[in-house]
């Protein structure tokens, strides 16, 4: 469970944008100071070898991590440490499968503003699908276009698209936006 918290804060620490708005720039050594602080034990402001151990479950060794041999990492040895290593490594969970999906050349098709909405809602969720099962059967390319030609949730194309994808969610493990399932 600890080793679960320590990845959640390493991970939430990089990706959460203060609330405080006497913090107007955010930056990385002030979302990662969270982390080094709770992992320096005796508050020096470095995290020393023992209290990396204390901490680091299956992360990378300490010897790797401390770029300047100086037996002690800083906030930037942290950061670097969080920005290469698939966080969920952190826990010992194997990473996600790379991706093997031709991108559509067409990045910015056309179309009005909620048909490139649902079509990139919907592409996300497929490639999320496929990053953790690429055998899975998902929506072609022509389904999901036609789904988000109908500009709307609520269409029968978009509706079995939506719930294909849910389903998918489902069988792999994975928790859908929260906001799709109050539809």
């Amino acid at each position: 469970m600890t080793r679960v918290i320590v990845s959640t804060l390493l991970l939430s620490s990089l990706l959460s944008p203060s609330c405080d708005s006497s913090h107007a720039t955010w930056t990385y050594e002030g979302a990662i100071s969270p982390t080094l602080s709770m992992m320096d034990r005796n508050s020096d402001g470095m995290v020393d070898r023992s209290e990396y151990e204390a901490h680091s479950y299956y992360a990378p060794a300490f010897q790797s991590v401390d770029s300047n041999d100086n037996g002690e990492l800083d906030v930037n040895e942290l950061e670097q440490l969080v920005l290469s290593t698939d966080p969920v490594a952190f826990d010992g969970c194997s990473t996600l499968k790379p991706i093997t999906i031709t991108l559509n050349p067409n990045v910015f098709h056309p179309g009005s503003f909620s048909t490139r909405v649902l079509k990139e809602l919907f592409t996300f969720m497929l490639y999320e699908v496929h990053a953790r099962n690429p055998e899975y059967p998902l929506p072609s390319e022509e389904e999901i276009q036609a789904a988000a030609n109908t500009r709307t949730l609520d269409s029968p194309a978009s509706s079995a698209v939506l719930e294909s994808l849910l389903k998918a969610y489902d069988e792999v493990s994975l928790s859908p936006p929260s906001h799709l399932l109050a539809h």
